[in-house]
């Protein structure tokens, strides 16, 4: 034992080739960590790293090295060798030897990756160029962005590598692109438009926009994570005027009467007319289930259906206001009971394009989970409609004589926009699909909520409170904010009118 300590002091100290600091991640702590480079290879300290993933050093003074413990494992790691010995017999090779000095012991960077982090069933990465070493589920991306025109609008353009979950949102004239990452490892953002961005600057994780005073809604395309898009829309062009037709040359003149002050118009100020084309959308109706008395499903943990879907329902109004400028009305704002032909009604008087029921799910099955959209299946839902419910009424014909049609009962008000309801679900599910939310497939079932509804109608499930997971998500994560991106886009993709069928999916890209 003596002559190993003895040969073990020997050793000269390696000739350092500079040094500097690695910034160690792991899920619970950051540290800087000083590294010295010898013939190509970055050595840090062992006592930082293993500290930070709590494993102890213990002196094997029998072999002259040290033993790292913990986790259920251990490492032996002999001075002067490129290796370490792990249990079972296992030995894996390292790019530099593993050094001493004076009391402390020095290994190769990729040690972390090679020998610590498998050993903990941890994924580890080194990244040499900027001085980084992520220990576990860590995202630490490079963020890259400009802010540019496009046509009368701007959009703000990010490149983020790796990708990395992210949710925007707007307050005023603040547009907040916040990301699911611990910190950035490189950031710029370039550019601005200024009627419309006057700015943009990272903010911790976030990237902060300043809009313009022209600044109306705005769109989020996620359909590549690696490549963020935010359009930022211009104010409209303001709508055609139509000025009064003249009279015909033929018509006698009409007997002057007294105009009341209201009636009168200054002669350079023509009527306007809604030149909006039939079945676009303009007003979204949004629906929260139940209410009062009624709670809904009783999540897991205490969740209430009731809440959730208000909560969501209101989220969802000041997202489709802000970003795309329409006008949102909800059926209720507070936490009272309403009948579903109270909702009914509240949408067609309102004048609503799009019908947006609001709920969350419930399963015996604790392991049931995911977002579903529904749509009205016709057919099941007109056969519970009784004879009596259409009766055959005589009406006028011009030219004489009358003819019998069937009204159809106010409660079937749905049955003419079944093929749009069914694909404005068959959209928003794939658009779900595209944001990685993994919804259950599109559905048609004889609802009742939607039946009395004039105007393409959905009903969506957002997820199941029976499952601990959906809850959470719903609840605390970011299963809401999702929701909600996907129904702003697919609305957005859609504001010129609902389809009678879904666009088919497009075929698999070959490998």
């Amino acid at each position: 034992m003596c002559c190993a300590v003895a040969t073990m002091t020997l050793v000269a100290a390696p000739a350092w080739q500079g040094s500097s600091n690695y910034t160690v991640y792991t899920a619970e702590s950051r540290r800087n960590v000083s590294f010295k480079t010898d013939a190509g290879v970055d050595f840090l300290p062992l006592e930082p790293l293993t500290s930070m993933l709590k494993l102890s050093i213990v002196e094997d003074a029998v072999r002259g090295g040290v033993m790292i413990q913990g986790g259920g494992q251990s490492i032996l790691l002999i001075p002067n060798q490129s290796f370490a010995s792990l249990g079972q017999g296992r030995v894996v090779s390292l790019p530099g030897p593993v050094r001493r000095e004076g009391r402390t012991w020095q290994v190769p960077a990729e040690f972390v990756s090679l020998v610590l982090a498998p050993a903990l069933g941890l994924r580890a990465e080194i990244r040499r160029p900027s001085h980084v070493i992520l220990i576990g589920d860590i995202r630490l991306p490079k963020i890259a962005g400009r802010v540019e025109r496009s046509g009368l609008n701007a959009r703000l353009v990010v490149d983020v590598a790796p990708p990395a979950p992210f949710h925007v949102t707007r307050d005023g004239n603040r547009m907040t692109v916040q990301f699911d990452a611990i910190a950035f490892e490189a950031a710029s953002i370039a550019g601005t438009v200024p009627d419309l961005i006057t700015g943009a600057r990272i903010q911790g994780t976030a990237i902060v926009v300043t809009l313009g005073k022209s600044a109306m809604g705005y769109r989020v395309d996620e359909t590549d994570r690696a490549h963020l898009v935010i359009e930022v829309a211009a104010p409209p062009p303001p709508p055609p005027v139509v000025a009064p037709a003249p009279p015909l040359a033929q018509a006698p003149p009409l007997p002057e009467t007294p105009a009341s002050p209201a009636q009168v118009r200054p002669a350079d100020q023509p009527p306007t007319i809604d030149v909006a084309p039939a079945g676009s959308l303009r007003t979204i109706v949004i629906d929260p289930g139940h209410g009062g008395e009624d709670s809904g499903v009783r999540g897991a943990g205490g969740a209430l259906e009731k809440t959730v879907a208000l909560q969501l329902a209101k989220r969802l109004k000041a997202a489709l206001e802000s970003r795309l400028g329409l006008r949102a009305v909800l059926t209720r704002e507070e936490d009272r009971v309403i009948g579903p032909d109270e909702r009914a009604r509240l949408a067609n008087i309102g004048k609503g394009d799009l019908f947006l029921s609001l709920h969350a799910n419930g399963s015996s099955q604790p392991t049931t989970a995911g977002i579903q959209v529904l749509s009205l299946a016709a057919a099941s839902y007109l056969s519970g409609v009784s004879k009596s419910e259409v009766p055959d009424v005589p009406v006028p014909v011009l030219g004489g004589g009358t003819r019998t049609i069937a009204l159809a009962p106010s409660r079937a008000a749905q049955i003419p926009f079944v093929e749009q309801s069914a694909a404005f679900a068959e959209i928003l599910t794939r658009r779900l699909e595209a944001g990685k939310v993994r919804p259950r497939p599109v559905r048609q079932l004889p609802l009742r909520p939607l039946a009395g509804v004039h105007m393409p109608a959905v009903l969506i499930e957002a997820g199941f409170l029976s499952n601990r997971d959906d809850e959470k998500a719903l609840t605390g994560g970011d299963r809401a904010q999702k929701l909600i991106d996907a129904l702003v886009a697919t609305i957005g993709d859609l504001r010129s009118g609902i389809p009678d069928q879904a666009p088919p999916s497009a075929p698999p890209a070959k490998p």
